[in-house]
């Protein structure tokens, strides 16, 4: 199979195709021979009457405008002028391959992704579309996670939520087959990131996003997403499970060409380790007077989710093997919210941690819960996260 890449287009041809492709500019120039040929050659009937051989009519150009002499050209049975030799039956064989091997492209067949892309496992492309832009870091790099429409404030652009998380970046831009929408494709992703299981953080649609322009150049360096900011859509998702937490961006833009792509930042970060011993969490404790209570996650709206109670059982059965333990439960949350805001929020998520760890069998008397917002940061990986603290 033959890929002939066309800007961000690939297009795909089998040989047949390909073949009648690459005849065509011959073509041309053996149809040229043929026409101009006639009166470069005698015809039968003027050699055998032995009338004196017509010169070639030659073009007359005045003034910029060009005039063609019309001529008739008389072709007999058994005549044939121009086109001799070996070249009649290459134009014959062009003529056929041209006719019978150059069917339509369908939009599926005319295009190819770039060389070692791919698709992210819980969100998968849009029908019929294809990776145009493919980047992936190897290493660790910090990235700002929207989590609210743009606004201005003193004159700057910046979104009204926002979060800082750490981890490795794959960044996919797609071309989206003509005739789609872009709402259209940007449920899809929805669709597809939900049905995995991923928990949607932020959504906006249109003009209420903010300037498009802004999207496509400031947060994901891609004018190819420039658009009308009627006819973008945005929404952020995070999938938790395992020992591996991926927060994922989904973009979508029509262009003024009515040319659409959507494009997807995956950031994936590896959290510490569950605890899944009591013991070794207990001497941790013990030792250090703080832990760091991994496997711990809250969705946007703050609340607790249910893949976290696991890691919260394990660290009540290690503070119930110490019976005079008392313990501070302290929830820390960094973002661009309001001081107060992310001191209340902080605070309510340690409430419920708290909550499960009663539940799981700890005495209440012995747990104090505490929300400190952003004031004990241990960097932008680690903002946002629950600690157990040895009470005096």
């Amino acid at each position: 199979m033959l890929h002939i890449k066309v800007d961000d287009f690939v297009l795909s041809h089998n040989p047949v195709v390909s073949f009648a492709g690459l005849l065509c500019p011959l073509t041309s120039l053996l149809v040229l021979i043929g026409v101009t040929g006639e009166d470069d050659q005698p015809t039968t009937s003027s050699r055998l009457a032995g009338n004196k051989i017509r010169r070639p009519n030659h073009d007359r150009v005045t003034k910029g405008q060009h005039h063609v002499t019309k001529r008739q050209h008389h072709v007999t049975k058994g005549q044939h002028t121009g086109l001799t030799g070996i070249f009649r039956p290459l134009w014959y064989a062009t003529v056929a391959l041209l006719a019978f091997g150059s069917a339509p492209l369908s939009a599926s067949e005319a295009t190819s992704d770039v060389t070692n892309s791919r698709d992210f496992d819980l969100v998968k492309r849009f029908p019929r579309s294809h990776i145009i832009q493919y980047e992936r870091q190897t290493e660790d790099v910090p990235y700002r996670l929207i989590l609210g429409s743009l606004k201005k404030v003193n004159n700057v652009l910046s979104p009204k939520k926002s979060e800082m998380i750490v981890g490795k970046l794959t960044s996919i831009t797609y071309r989206i087959p003509d005739g789609s929408r872009s709402d259209e494709v940007a449920d899809y992703f929805v669709r597809r990131a939900t049905e995995s299981e991923g928990t949607v953080l932020f959504t906006c649609q249109g003009r209420e996003c903010g300037s498009s322009n802004y999207w496509a150049n400031t947060i994901f360096r891609r004018a190819v997403l420039y658009g009308p900011e009627q006819l973008q859509n945005f929404t952020a998702v995070r999938f938790a499970g395992g020992s591996t937490t991926a927060v994922v961006s989904i973009y979508t833009a029509q262009r003024g060409n009515k040319r659409l792509y959507a494009h997807l930042d995956i950031v994936e970060t590896k959290h510490s380790e569950v605890e899944t011993k009591p013991q070794t969490l207990l001497n941790r404790l013990l030792d250090r007077g703080v832990f760091l209570l991994s496997g711990v996650a809250f969705n946007r709206d703050h609340q607790l989710t249910a893949e976290s109670r696991p890691a919260i059982a394990v660290a009540a059965a290690a503070i119930n093997m110490q019976e005079s333990l008392k313990v501070y439960v302290v929830g820390h949350l960094q973002g661009t919210d309001s001081l107060q805001s992310l001191v209340d929020h902080s605070t309510r998520r340690a409430e419920q941690v708290a909550s499960v760890l009663i539940e799981e069998g700890v005495e209440p008397a012995r747990l104090s819960a505490h929300g400190v917002g952003p004031f004990a940061p241990l960097g932008s990986s680690k903002g946002e996260r629950i600690e157990l603290v040895l009470a005096p």
